[in-house]
């Protein structure tokens, strides 16, 4: 099944679903250049520009979902890695060295407090 905004998915069958388009889209992406300028609600950018937003947004929000559920903070080495690089780049240089990668991508983000005025970069 092809996942569409009009497809009624139950829960027993989303992770599957989910699972099968993300690979697919990860393969199709594969066999792009990275420096394709896509399409996007936001304007023209490029396709690896693109893809590392997408991450930040995946590894953000698992971390809201983990507080939620009262777990501690975790994303994959190179999940966090590649959000690191992208706020990194957006705060103009490298984060502050009192912070370590989990707790400067909760500050880059608003999540927590920092002492650092250049934080935060996205909310």
């Amino acid at each position: 099944m092809r996942w569409t905004r009009r497809t009624a998915v139950d829960a027993e069958t989303l992770p599957a679903l989910f699972t099968e388009q993300w690979r697919t889209s990860a393969e199709r992406a594969a066999e792009r250049d990275p420096a394709t300028v896509m399409t996007s609600i936001w304007g023209p950018i490029r396709l690896d520009d693109y893809l590392s937003t997408r991450v930040v947004e995946l590894v953000v929000h698992h971390l809201d979902l983990r507080a939620a559920l009262d777990l501690p903070p975790a994303a994959t080495p190179a999940a966090a890695r590649m959000t690191m690089a992208t706020l990194e780049a957006l705060l103009g240089g490298p984060r502050p060295r009192n912070l370590g990668r989990t707790r400067f991508i909760l500050a880059a983000t608003g999540r927590i407090d920092s002492d650092d005025p250049r934080l935060p970069v996205l909310r």
